[in-house]
């Protein structure tokens, strides 16, 4: 079942599916890694559909604590990986749940990845726009670290607050200005983000 879910063989699956899967459906690897995992990183959705309507858990973790929606968060077809993450939220997917290891919700990795199509669908189910990682960086923080300009317009028209501050004293701005990422710190100054703000007695400007 995995591999048919990891291959995206929607047939295969249909079939493995039939019959009393009630001891196999969530059976995970030595990672915790479940068939609705690989489902939701690689699509279709119609597998992700078909293992939900078979009671694959939807907040089955990983050794990392990861569930379907942080794979979602990372799935490269937009279209797709919208469809998905509203099929697991409609499966009382929790929204917001953490990686044991950096703290990151499924937004943070939407964001990091720039995927907009699961950064809406996961903010139109009331993912926490502003919540940080364990080094308390923000949806914005990791957007603009990745120079997704679509994805930091989009986290701002959210209420997104511009000038929150990770763990290093970094605002969004500092982490856009010291990439280089011209188009994300130009529409951060849009957003009225504070350009003389200081980190560790630097300001803005010496990025």
């Amino acid at each position: 079942m995995h591999l048919a879910a990891k291959g995206s063989h929607v047939d295969a699956l249909r079939l493995l599916l039939v019959g009393d899967v009630s001891l196999f459906i969530n059976l995970a690897d030595e990672d915790g890694v479940t068939a609705l995992h690989w489902a939701a990183l690689n699509g279709p959705a119609a597998a992700v559909t078909k293992l939900l309507q078979r009671d694959a858990l939807a907040n089955a973790e990983t050794t990392t604590m990861e569930t379907p929606l942080h794979w979602a968060a990372r799935c490269e077809d937009p279209a797709v990986a919208s469809a998905i993450v509203k099929s697991l939220v409609g499966k009382k997917a929790t929204i917001d749940p953490r990686r044991r290891d950096s703290g990151m919700t499924p937004l943070h990795v939407a964001c990091s990845m720039g995927n907009v199509a699961a950064v809406m669908a996961l903010l139109d189910a009331g993912a926490m726009v502003n919540v940080g990682d364990n080094n308390e960086r923000s949806a914005l923080h990791l957007a603009c670290i990745g120079n997704h300009v679509s994805t930091v317009e989009v986290l701002l028209s959210r209420k997104a607050q511009v000038d929150l501050v990770d763990r290093r004293h970094r605002t969004a701005l500092h982490h856009a200005s010291a990439a280089g990422h011209a188009a994300c710190v130009a529409v951060l100054i849009s957003a009225f983000a504070v350009v003389d703000a200081q980190c560790q007695g630097f300001f803005i400007i010496y990025y």
